[in-house]
């Protein structure tokens, strides 16, 4: 942690939590192709205020209130944290809902997050979820299972690439000792004339064939 994840109070940097997921991503593909910086616990400490604006949207035009503008600091990265945004303290969140849409807003959770103590109890907490009446968002598990599919489908198509690389290989081979065989018949004739046996001949052949296979 860069810093206390908890509310500063009005005026201040609001601190936040970033998405591991989302950071490996950036790390793996984005950073690298724009020549940007990684990120990583170890350099949280040292990165700058980030500007942020508060009850806007790009895709909601009509959002009401006042739009509030701040700034915010990354002191964590967490597994927990939204995927695709940033993730706040309960505080802050509380505060601005009660500021931007009143009470009933600040005191009401529109999603909560559970963390089992073994995957053996997972289907009995989903029941009992179920049993409430409140939705599941199984996101992370379906998109893990997705990622694992994906992984078995390219380890499948590059065990089909190898199979038909070593089948051509086999295919060449096999035609040029073919065309070897078939361009030493005379000398096959002479050795044996000079007393060679066929299994002199083949381990012959079969030995050339060897070192052209390996080569």
């Amino acid at each position: 942690m860069a810093g206390e994840f908890a509310d500063p109070g009005p005026g201040r940097p609001i601190p936040v939590m970033i998405s591991r997921e989302m950071v490996e991503i950036y790390n793996a593909s984005f950073a690298p192709a724009r020549g940007l910086p990684r990120i990583s616990e170890q350099v949280l400490p040292f990165m700058p205020l980030f500007p942020l604006t508060l009850n806007d949207s790009f895709v909601k035009r009509d959002a009401a209130g006042p739009k509030i503008r701040t700034y915010m600091k990354i002191v964590g990265i967490s597994h927990w944290a939204m995927m695709a945004g940033i993730t706040v303290p309960l505080g802050v969140a509380q505060r601005l809902n009660r500021k931007l849409a009143g009470e009933l807003a600040a005191s009401r959770y529109s999603a909560a997050v559970v963390e089992v103590a073994s995957p053996s109890m997972l289907a009995s907490v989903q029941q009992r979820v179920r049993d409430m009446g409140l939705d599941i968002d199984l996101g992370r598990q379906r998109m893990a299972e997705r990622l694992g599919m994906l992984i078995m489908l390219v380890t499948l198509g590059f065990g089909l690439v190898s199979l038909v690389m070593v089948a051509l290989a086999a295919v060449s081979i096999s035609h040029t000792l073919f065309m070897i065989i078939s361009e030493r018949r005379r000398e096959i004739g002479l050795m044996r004339a000079l007393g060679a046996t066929r299994r002199d001949v083949a381990v012959t052949f079969l030995s050339e064939s060897a070192v052209v296979e390996l080569v």
